[in-house]
């Protein structure tokens, strides 16, 4: 990536020389410094909002109940997977992305593939039950698209929230298709 970088700003600064413009570079990075300094402290408190929301939610019995009602699809998607605590984890982990909490279900997740290569008979190797939790989780079906949300919210979005419907359609489509698939080349 930062080959890739490097090869951008030079190309760039190739461009502004050869068009006899260097100070559209200096202002590009001003310019381009300065919104993104704007836009992470934006981002900032739409997070901390985002995050109390979910850790109240967590705290009332929300994670816990969506994760009773989760957990049928689980052991159904899981069947090998006997470890109570590795259950818990790729229940966790499931539904935090549901909610658009990536930053919390990364944790779950890890702790799950921890926990699943334990009574791996193969350690280092990616068990079935492994590749399923990342093929949910990469597919991630999401109810609420908080990132998404609070990157139109921070851009100035007149409707940030309008694009729900579409966001539970699509990651509800491609989950089925992933899943799908993830049990036809099991």
């Amino acid at each position: 990536m930062a080959v890739l970088w490097f090869i951008l700003v030079l190309i760039s600064v190739i461009y502004a020389l050869a068009t006899l413009n260097p100070q559209s570079i200096l202002q590009g990075i001003s310019d381009g410094a300065t919104a993104s300094v704007e836009l992470c402290i934006g981002l900032t408190g739409i997070f901390a909002i985002w995050s109390g929301t979910m850790e109240c939610a967590k705290r009332g019995g929300v994670l816990t109940a969506l994760s009773r009602l989760l957990r049928p699809i689980i052991r159904l998607l899981f069947k090998r997977v006997t470890d109570k605590d590795a259950l818990e984890a790729i229940t966790m982990n499931i539904t935090a992305n549901i909610l658009g909490m990536g930053n919390a279900a990364t944790p779950a997740g890890q702790r799950a593939v921890k926990l699943l290569n334990k009574s791996n008979p193969t350690p280092g190797k990616a068990t079935g039950e492994m590749s399923m939790l990342l093929i949910i989780n990469n597919s991630a079906l999401t109810l609420i698209p908080t990132t998404i949300l609070t990157l139109r919210a921070a851009a100035g979005s007149s409707d940030a929230a309008v694009i729900i419907p579409y966001v539970i359609v699509s990651s509800l489509i491609s989950t089925v298709i992933a899943v799908v698939l993830g049990l036809v080349f099991k």
